[in-house]
């Protein structure tokens, strides 16, 4: 009888890890608020999707100096018609905040062209067109790079309507007709007050 019970404990515990690590990751996102991704553990890697495997490196491995030390997501954009790599899971009320702040290094030796693409809830259910949605041209130089953008104009971007910044749902990075496939590392997301 004890084995069965062990086995039924042992069962049971790792039934409930993916629960535990589940709400862990929840609490971590509500802390970090408002820097929507940061990579300092590999269970941040969970909230994004991508057609390739994600990984964290850290910036004390690249070939160009940082003057601090910080991990980064190692995101590959697979050589085909379009490849994604797409922020889904983060605190989606951006209210009250100015812009959002996106930090690159870009290891190519030359500029790489990333679309920008940003979706509420209702984007999303709807299942509405192009024009529906924010989306941006993002011109990556070699080396580390930032981009800020007024939550305004994300805000305004939809042509029918005002894009809900309550409840955003995605951020999503793509590439296109890539002849190979090309890394590029995402340091932070975050939100700006001023």
């Amino acid at each position: 009888m004890l084995i069965f019970r062990v086995i039924y404990m042992l069962t049971f515990l790792y039934l409930l890890f993916p629960a535990i690590q589940a709400a862990k990751d929840e609490y971590a996102i509500r802390v970090d608020f408002p820097i929507l991704a940061k990579f300092a553990s590999g269970i941040e890697l969970t909230r994004w999707k991508s057609d390739l495997p994600l990984s964290i490196v850290n910036s004390g491995k690249l070939p160009v100096v940082m003057h601090e030390n910080v991990d980064l997501m190692k995101a590959i954009f697979s050589s085909k018609d379009a490849s994604r790599v797409v922020l889904r899971f983060f605190a989606g009320d951006w209210q009250g905040y100015k812009s959002i702040k996106f930090s690159f290094f870009n290891p190519n030796d030359h500029v790489l062209q990333v679309r920008l693409i940003m979706t509420d809830r209702a984007y999303n259910q709807a299942k509405s067109n192009h024009n529906d949605r924010f989306g941006q041209w993002l011109m990556i130089k070699p080396g580390w790079g930032e981009f800020i953008i007024a939550l305004n104009d994300i805000k305004n971007a939809p042509t029918e309507r005002e894009m809900d910044l309550s409840e955003m749902s995605g951020v999503d990075f793509y590439m296109y007709h890539l002849q190979q496939p090309l890394v590029l590392y995402i340091s932070k997301v975050e939100l700006l007050s001023n």
